[in-house]
């Protein structure tokens, strides 16, 4: 029942917000973003990801959903109304708690709500969503959350502590480091996206959403998936600007789950893409700890 409602995708975001921190040199390495703006965003993300599943009203829900996920929205229809209401506190809840954290987060939390809107609003009509786009279904949700993630990061890290000419000092100083770990981030969150299709794939095409998935088959996708997360792997050590303990350990992690992939080929992977990016993002954390100690 979590992962219907979003949990799992939440914790996804605390997975790529904690990543971001620390590709970006954000504080101190292996450190994690402060628990407020970590919490406000997870309830934030698993908020905006309910209300995408169950949409704003019952008509408007996906039928391409429905063929896919039939365990889940056999839930999700029988408490829409329920789920609305709790994403809605979720989502509510998070800004309030985020004006703990910054004044400004709160405005960007609430924004997340009108991209998920546009996203996708309800089943597709004459004109192609941005969901129904090749390439563009999987941007604009890697988008939406390295956004967030950046923002998030730049209300509560570093820059949130400068105020006037220091501010902007201190931001040309940041600005290469939050770049490169954005692209970093945005490649991962687009990679994920394309994985998570694959378990859609039929039913995308039958409804007219192409994805990778459905273009070049599902093993095909899983592969070049995993060959990717392998060559960013890579990219982090080579691009990252935060430390270099930092870059190996994010590398070494990256790679040791793209690999956890192979046997769960024919298995849905949905849930465990998001749920492996904070574990991951745990383990990093781990081996920093025990790195600083010898």
């Amino acid at each position: 029942m979590p992962g219907h409602i979003g949990l799992w995708a939440g914790l996804y975001v605390i997975g790529a917000h904690v990543c971001f921190w620390q590709l970006a040199g954000a504080g101190p390495s292996g450190s994690w973003p402060p628990v407020l703006a970590i919490i406000a965003v997870a309830m934030a993300a698993t908020a905006v990801y309910a209300i995408d599943r169950v949409k704003l009203h019952d008509k408007l829900i996906d039928p391409a959903d429905l063929q896919a996920q039939p365990v889940r929205y056999a839930f999700l229809t029988r408490h829409s109304m329920s789920v609305r209401v709790l994403a809605f506190a979720l989502l509510i809840s998070a800004m309030l708690l985020a004006m703990q954290a910054s004044h400004y987060l709160p405005i960007v939390i609430g924004l997340s709500l009108v991209g998920v809107v546009v996203y996708a609003p309800g089943p597709r009509k004459s004109l192609p969503r941005p969901k129904d786009l090749l390439g563009l279904k999987n941007l604009w949700v890697a988008l939406g959350v390295v956004a967030l993630t950046i923002v998030a990061t730049a209300l509560v890290g570093p820059l949130s502590k400068v105020e006037g000419e220091a501010f902007w000092t201190t931001a040309r100083l940041r600005i290469i480091p939050i770049l490169d770990a954005a692209t970093l981030l945005l490649i991962r969150v687009i990679i994920d996206a394309a994985i998570c299709d694959i378990d859609d794939s039929e039913s995308d095409r039958t409804h007219g959403t192409r994805t990778l998935a459905n273009t070049i088959g599902r093993r095909n996708t899983l592969w070049i998936a995993i060959a990717a997360k392998v060559l960013l792997a890579g990219l982090i050590v080579a691009v990252a600007r935060s430390p270099a303990s930092v870059r190996v350990a994010w590398a070494v992690v990256t790679v040791a789950f793209a690999l956890l992939l192979i046997p769960m080929g024919k298995r849905s992977l949905r849930d465990w893409t998001d749920v492996s990016f904070v574990i991951e993002a745990m383990l990093v954390t781990v081996l920093m700890a025990i790195y600083q100690r010898f």
